[in-house]
């Protein structure tokens, strides 16, 4: 083989490698692509959307964020943040109070808030355990 034969193929060997480096620190400490699973985020995301989530991002009201299920192992769930630690949630009239800042959001016509005490007034503190 000759020696500029040789060399092309480090240099390709060497870019292959680099590119799967920078995949994997990125993959593991920047963001991970991953696929929404059912209609619960319905209008903002549909089922099987793929989407791209950032892991260096902090949380904050209004977020999509995604997360482990806490009752299914292996499985992950995306939710919009509502409220943060030691904010009150209430939902009033068909509209979802934050004590920080008040009227927060308005459900529209023909869709069902997912709260499981939805037929009357909820209210929720956030509290330390989700520090």
């Amino acid at each position: 083989m000759k020696e500029s034969t040789k060399k092309e193929i480090y240099s390709w060997v060497k870019s292959i490698v680099f590119a799967f480096i920078i995949t994997f620190i990125c993959r593991v400490f920047i963001f991970i692509p991953t696929t929404v699973f059912g209609e619960s985020m319905l209008p903002t995301f549909n089922n099987e959307d793929r989407i791209v989530v950032s892991k260096t991002s902090e949380i904050q009201r209004s977020d999509v964020i995604v997360f482990d299920a806490p009752d299914m192992a292996g499985k992950q769930y995306i939710k919009r943040v509502i409220g943060l630690p030691g904010d009150s949630i209430e939902m009033k009239d068909d509209v979802l109070l934050n004590d920080s800042n008040g009227a927060f959001y308005s459900i529209p016509e023909g869709f069902t808030f997912p709260l499981q005490q939805s037929d009357r007034l909820v209210e929720q503190t956030i509290g330390d355990k989700y520090k």
